[in-house]
């Protein structure tokens, strides 16, 4: 292996998130391009990885202007930052992709055995009943 590229991006990619699109957009584009610069790099001995570890304890939810329950409901279960990179170390020459911890492998399995349009229809007909939407949706016309 003569290097490595490791990009840390997140499952949110992989399922619709309302309130968090442009987040979620974002990780989706950097896991799609970790892929691909796998697929053309590996060649030349350079491994490509994307991590998507579950939610970190971090200043990330320090600066979220608008307060979204689920995201703090999920800052609950973050694992501390130094407990990912032994984890992502072994990533390293394994794979393209890799889920770090519940939520994570959670989600990916869900996303597996689920088409993505199910999780579409289920958060459409869930979200009028949840806090998030009513709060952020009270002056939209």
């Amino acid at each position: 292996l003569k290097g490595c590229v490791v990009f840390t991006s997140s499952v949110a990619g992989f399922i619709p998130t309302p309130f968090a699109a442009m987040y979620s957009s974002t990780k989706a584009f950097v896991s799609q391009f970790a892929a691909s610069l796998h697929v053309e790099l590996a060649h030349a001995g350079i491994d490509v990885c994307a991590v998507h570890p579950s939610p970190v304890s971090s200043n990330f939810y320090d600066k979220v202007e608008h307060k979204i329950e689920l995201m703090e409901a999920a800052q609950k279960s973050a694992v501390p930052p130094q407990d990912l990179p032994d984890d992502i170390f072994r990533s390293i020459g394994r794979c393209a992709l890799r889920d770090l911890g519940s939520m994570a492998w959670g989600t990916r399995m869900g996303t597996f055995f689920l088409p993505y349009n199910f999780f579409t229809v289920l958060f459409t007909a869930a979200a009028p009943f949840l806090p998030d939407y009513k709060k952020h949706n009270a002056n939209r016309k």
